[in-house]
């Protein structure tokens, strides 16, 4: 950030809230995210037997509804979640801006986000770029089970001028 004001560059930042994001990894869609990060397969049938053989039951007084399959959603508050959820979110990430030139340039290196778990914050130079990373995040996170949160999400722009009248939106809002 500090380069980019020295140098008179506007650094435009999204900070991306995802609808309740652990709940919502789709287990196919990560068992795919591991084989392709090469992740062997005996790992894979751990995590798979830690996360996936899960059953859940509601108990209302005396009534107790059949047990229920748990299909998605990866672990709250187990230390191999954000890990999973990174692999996971990073391949969507990925998805969503490998044919893309945005980001904020630094020492020659295009950085389009910073990211951990389900803490994402898109940069651009721009509004326009901004616009295009957030749309294209969107699309490919539907797509993978997770939605961005309008209501929560927010922007701002670093900048020596004022962009008071710069608006971005999210599904026509």
């Amino acid at each position: 950030m500090q380069k980019c004001h020295d140098q008179r560059r506007d650094v435009c930042a999204c900070f991306i809230d995802y609808e309740k994001a652990f709940d919502r990894v789709l287990h196919s869609k990560l068992i795919e995210v591991l084989k392709e990060c090469g992740v062997d397969g005996k790992d894979i049938r751990i995590i798979h037997n830690l996360y996936w053989k899960q059953v859940a039951e509601v108990r209302a007084g005396d009534i107790v509804t059949p047990k229920l399959s748990i299909q998605r959603g990866v672990r709250q508050g187990c230390l191999l979640s954000p890990l999973l959820f990174n692999l996971y979110a990073d391949r969507i990430f990925k998805e969503a801006v490998e044919d893309l030139d945005v980001g904020v340039r630094v020492n020659g290196e295009r950085i389009t986000s910073i990211k951990y778990a389900d803490d994402t914050v898109l940069l651009a130079e721009s509004l326009e770029d901004l616009q295009l990373l957030l749309n294209r995040l969107s699309s490919a996170g539907q797509r993978a089970g997770l939605t961005i949160n309008i209501m929560k999400t927010k922007w701002m722009v670093f900048s020596r001028s004022s962009h008071d009248d710069a608006v971005l939106t999210l599904r026509g809002r």
